[in-house]
């Protein structure tokens, strides 16, 4: 009966390597799928973040112009006065 079980492990590697050419085969497509997609809901979700806070820029920069019509005026701001002392190298 030896003589049957001789070539076994050959058998055995050839199934082997045709069983994970078949699951590379079924599995890659769906991993394929899975990476656009997660890659695209997080470009739409990185796109409407910065949608929005493009709006809150726009709004600060209308603000800005405001206060830039009367140039050099500061009797409206907060001054604040830092002492320091120079760092001899």
């Amino acid at each position: 009966m030896d003589f049957i079980f001789k070539n076994f492990s050959l058998v055995c590697k050839v199934l082997l390597a045709l069983a994970a050419v078949f699951i590379f085969i079924r599995i890659i497509p769906l991993v394929v799928i899975t990476g656009v997609a997660v890659f695209a809901f997080f470009n739409v979700k990185k796109y409407f973040k910065n949608r929005k806070i493009d709006k809150f820029r726009h709004k600060n920069v209308n603000n800005i112009r405001k206060k830039e019509d009367i140039p050099f005026d500061i009797s409206r701001e907060k001054i604040v006065d830092v002492d320091y002392d120079e760092i001899k190298k």
